[in-house]
């Protein structure tokens, strides 16, 4: 599985399960502007779990390859070599598509030999496994580590603030924790005040807590900095939406349609745009 097409996946998924929800519906009324989104406080899920679930499911050609690359793990003679067969095994685990669980080998590695490229691998492996994830107990796993190991990473590099923004991003969309994600945007902001992926995820926020106004005014700079920005178009069609903007709200998904080449997203694109010219 490739990283970049797993985001866009990802991405694609949460844009068109926005579409379905609020396809056909009126934007409801504003939330309290100081009403925050609850947060929610999960158990820590063991990685034995995800594993022995993923188990049963292989068929018996990647089951037996595990197989043979766990014996040769148990036979390593130091950590290094350990390592090296722990990375072996994320990437056979990556190859059978489960992403989660590729990030638990790399990061097993990355402690039995701190080779940074392994902890940047599981991080991102994880942060593409929970939004892909199919099940809740895998969901929470990756999210939970994608946190964890993406704080891991800041700590080592406080220059590379997308560490930072996908730390937040996991605790928003993987966890429910929304406060602790915008403290922690809050702190990239703080740095770079225009940084277009936090304005974007502060956006969307806004627009779903009913506070429109600031949504806009956030989305609006970043679509100004970037005008091929398709996800801030997005939100900000929606924003434009609720505050009966129709005329512009029509013009944003118009050219988010442009921006993004999909005829399935287009043809869910045009059906939302008649909808809202009907009202």
């Amino acid at each position: 599985m490739k990283l970049k097409h797993g985001l866009f996946l990802a991405a694609a998924a949460a844009l068109t399960a926005v579409l379905f929800l609020f396809a056909d519906t009126i934007p409801p009324p504003p939330e309290p502007a100081n009403q925050a989104i609850e947060s929610i406080d999960q158990p820590q899920v063991e990685a034995s779990t995800i594993i022995e679930a993923a188990q049963k499911l292989l068929p018996e050609g990647p089951a037996e390859e595990v197989r043979q690359k766990e014996l040769a793990l148990r036979r390593a003679r130091n950590d290094q070599q350990r390592a090296a067969l722990l990375a072996d095994l994320a990437k056979s685990w990556e190859q059978i598509g489960h992403p989660v669980l590729a990030g638990h080998y790399y990061e097993e590695a990355y402690r039995m030999y701190p080779e940074r490229k392994w902890l940047e691998q599981a991080a991102e492996l994880y942060f593409v496994g929970f939004s892909l994830a199919s099940d809740s107990t895998t969901r929470l796993f990756g999210a939970q580590r994608a946190a964890a190991a993406y704080h891991q990473l800041y700590d080592l590099d406080s220059t590379r603030l997308e560490y930072r923004i996908r730390e937040a991003t996991s605790y928003i969309d993987g966890l429910g924790n929304v406060m602790q994600g915008v403290m922690l945007l809050r702190e990239v902001e703080a740095i770079d005040p225009d940084h277009a992926q936090v304005n974007v995820i502060l956006g969307r926020l806004g627009v779903l807590s009913g506070q429109y106004d600031k949504a806009i005014a956030r989305l609006e700079k970043v679509t100004r900095n970037d005008p091929k920005h398709a996800e801030a178009y997005f939100h900000l069609a929606q924003a434009y939406r609720a505050v009966g903007r129709t005329n512009d709200a029509i013009a944003a998904f118009e050219r988010v349609r442009d921006l993004v080449d999909d005829p399935e997203f287009d043809a869910q694109l045009n059906h939302l745009i008649e909808q809202i010219k009907k009202r």
